[in-house]
């Protein structure tokens, strides 16, 4: 027997639910919303190639077009845990795992197409992926006209330096509740139902952005990037550089996300305020 089968998760692309068997074990399953716009055999894809590597992931159990059922950690996310931010065993093994993504590469960059045989990124240059999210910036109806001018005149300013020849895996969603910890041990991530063909510097980006408000914001950053650059030979100063950023991608992305409820966009044009003041110092 099993115990009843429980929904975790209800959002506007999919249903999760999380079954334990009596053995012990427990999976996830991952169920398309009518109208989501889910990529369950890419996030399987990723989950399947990362662990090849050595990442700590779920296992893929079954998958299909409208559903994707893997393995679950044991324990819970590391998200408000915060007597754990200071850990940097635990950011060791996050940084280990989060750093093999930039060894599943690909031919173009943004949303990745399934040809047959292999998966392609929609653009033929990270610029003129980049491009995509500039042209959200000029035309947002979001941000203050002082705001949208700082962004800009940044997004220009620092651009120039963002060098990237070859797309590779990139988490797209990657924050604490991403994080499996069990018993103050680092268990694992989860979550790759964003995943986008890109820099994998943008994940650090993301974290960093997503915390950004936090008093601890920059601190677990910076264990994460300190481990990051010790695992993939990055100097920490470039790191530093691409993810200020990338963080105006993802303040422009995230504000603009389709169906995002009003009090999630309020939050996220909030870090982006927070943002500008960090780029102007």
């Amino acid at each position: 027997m099993s115990t009843p089968t429980k929904v975790i998760d209800e959002g506007a692309e999919s249903t999760v639910t999380l079954t334990k068997l009596d053995d012990g074990t427990s999976f996830v399953t991952k169920t398309r919303q009518p109208q989501g716009r889910t990529q369950y055999t890419f996030e399987a894809f990723c989950y399947t190639s990362v662990a090849k590597l050595g990442s700590r992931v779920p296992t893929v159990i079954d998958v299909d077009e409208n559903h994707l059922t893997m393995t679950a950690f044991a324990g819970e996310t590391i998200d408000d845990q915060l007597d754990l931010y200071n850990n940097q065993e635990i950011f060791d093994g996050i940084a280990k795992d989060l750093s093999l993504n930039a060894k599943v590469v690909f031919d173009g960059y943004g949303t990745p197409i399934f040809d047959g045989s292999t998966y392609t990124g929609k653009y033929k240059t990270w610029l003129e992926f980049l491009a995509a999210t500039y042209n959200k910036l000029q035309n947002s109806q979001l941000y203050s006209n002082q705001q949208k001018h700082t962004l800009m005149l940044k997004w220009n300013e620092m651009v120039v330096d963002i060098k990237l020849v070859q797309g590779a895996l990139v988490h797209g969603d990657f924050a604490l509740s991403a994080i499996f910890v069990n018993n103050n041990k680092y268990e694992g991530i989860i979550d790759y139902g964003d995943a986008f063909i890109g820099d994998p510097l943008t994940d650090l980006a993301y974290f960093r952005f997503k915390e950004i408000t936090k008093d601890y914001g920059y601190g677990i950053y910076d264990m994460l990037s300190d481990s990051y650059s010790k695992y993939t030979n990055i100097e920490r100063e470039y790191i530093d550089k691409a993810t200020m950023f990338y963080m105006m991608y993802w303040a422009i992305e995230r504000v603009h996300t389709d169906n995002l409820e009003s009090e999630i966009i309020e939050k996220f044009l909030e870090k982006t305020q927070v943002l500008i003041e960090q780029l102007l110092t």
